[in-house]
């Protein structure tokens, strides 16, 4: 059953994987093996305490099993405990150093908001070379910096050193070859290189025909590049497989409502809410259809029954407080539009609800002495992987303004974000023209204060004094 299981695991099946481990393990209640196949598959199956528990579990038999110990820094990071984690990093370290827990520890300061430099300080000196899970660490660390020619170049390598038949159950420690293409085809995704993220998706399903996240991330790959009519065949497929999988219906109705066909839309929404009614995003865009379909009291119904769930859910928020401003709700939709300005409330649908007021009302740059014209928002960049935000044109000088926006007090990683943007677009299409900078945010701290201070080409600008609340 055992070996049942690790075939099932390899493959991304960890339910049928469980299942397997859960009653070898019945012959064998000490056997660490079975212990930490068990915490593994429960850590995939996004059940992080109960896969905490199984790591403990095998710690308590075999206290230097080096893979329990980097399970279970894993699960206290995911339960936001990254200072225990560092802990236990450090007193293991130091009565038994080991090459892969020194390396694991770089992410944990990641994770502890430490600067590039310290993070990075901790692949030094190893004596392990060419490993697989080194590389996707440092691949890891590298996302989080920004550092996406890196992030791509240690991915590679982890692939041409991992083992495709071996996964984290077998003997020693491994990174799955699964988990590194994911991350690629993530990588690759998210940089709109979707020929590459299809390729990863074909050899997954090679594997494994059945590979539910191949097949969700094959309809979602389809749907980024409009090809709906693939993306649904996709799907089809998929929910033959998988009918009650709730990431494959939103992404249906999600092309539903684009197509239309907003009843149809509907329909698969209330069946999400069948399966699992406490998924605000699933209400939230029954508010959006109702909404767009002029139903406006069912619109702020639907918005409320997602707040319920999720109160700093700005998406809900903003077509709730829409709809009640067409109900002619005065006093209640103003104080929904005095939600969308409290600091707890989602960022991601802020941002993008910021990015619209702007492309839509150029004119605000008026008042801190800019006049200017849009040109295009999620801008790709020519020479690097990376989108900037909005790019405008100078209508009097026809010079370029590079448009960073963050919901939140701009830092030093903004700082060296908008840095970036400006110098490709410097270098591509605004070679003949000046390019400049602006760094919208609700404020800055002193570190981005001191290089905006420095640096001519970059200035920063409080969106509220823009008129944006």
């Amino acid at each position: 059953m055992f070996t049942k299981g690790k075939e099932f695991y390899r493959l991304g099946e960890y339910e049928k994987a469980l299942k397997c481990f859960e009653e070898a393990i019945k012959s064998d209640s000490n056997n660490t093996d079975y212990l930490f196949a068990i915490g593994s598959t429960n850590y995939y199956l996004y059940d992080v305490e109960k896969a905490l528990d199984y790591y403990e579990k095998c710690l308590k038999l075999d206290s230097n099993n080096i893979k329990s110990i980097l399970g279970k820094i894993s699960c206290l990071e995911d339960l936001g405990k990254e200072k225990e984690a560092l802990i236990l990093i450090d007193s293991f370290l130091i009565k038994n150093y080991n090459d892969l827990v020194a390396a694991r520890k770089g992410i944990t300061l990641m994770f502890l908001n430490c600067d590039k430099e310290e993070v990075f300080s901790c692949f030094e000196n190893l004596k392990i070379k060419n490993d697989p899970l080194i590389y996707y660490l440092k691949s890891m660390a590298c996302h989080n910096f920004l550092d996406w020619e890196n992030q791509i170049k240690y991915l590679n390598k982890a692939s041409k050193y991992s083992d495709k038949k071996k996964t984290r159950l077998d003997k020693g420690v491994y990174v799955n070859r699964r988990d590194i293409n994911l991350t690629k085809l993530e990588y690759y995704f998210n940089f709109e290189d979707y020929n590459n993220a299809l390729n990863i998706c074909n050899m997954l399903l090679y594997e494994n025909r059945e590979d539910l996240e191949a097949l969700y991330q094959k309809a979602r790959i389809y749907y980024q590049k409009s090809d709906f009519e693939n993306s649904l065949n996709v799907l089809k497929s998929a929910l033959y497989l998988y009918p009650n999988n709730i990431s494959l219906l939103n992404l249906k109705a999600t092309i539903y409502s684009i197509q239309g066909t907003q009843k149809a839309a509907l329909l698969i929404y209330e069946k999400i809410n069948n399966i699992d009614p406490y998924l605000e995003y699933s209400w939230g865009n029954m508010a959006f259809i109702y909404y767009f379909n002029k139903e406006y009291e069912k619109s702020y119904q639907h918005a409320k029954k997602a707040l319920d769930i999720n109160p700093n859910y700005g998406f809900a928020i903003y077509y709730g407080s829409r709809a009640l401003k067409k109900l002619g709700k005065k006093k209640l939709y103003l104080d929904w539009e005095r939600k969308l300005s409290d600091h707890n409330v989602d960022r991601l649908y802020l941002e993008k609800n910021l990015q619209d007021r702007l492309v839509d009302e150029s004119w605000r740059f008026e008042s801190i002495g800019h006049n200017l014209k849009f040109k295009e928002r999620e801008y790709t960049l020519k020479d690097r992987p990376g989108r900037l935000d909005i790019l405008y044109e100078d209508i009097k000088t026809g010079n370029l303004i590079v448009v960073e926006l963050k919901i939140i007090k701009a830092n030093s990683d903004a700082y060296y974000q908008i840095a970036d943007y400006v110098d490709s677009i410097k270098n591509t299409i605004g070679k003949k023209r000046e390019v400049k900078g602006l760094l919208v945010s609700l404020g800055q701290n002193d570190d981005c204060k001191k290089l905006i201070d420095k640096d001519p080409e970059i200035n920063q600008v409080d969106y509220k004094k823009l008129g944006l609340e």
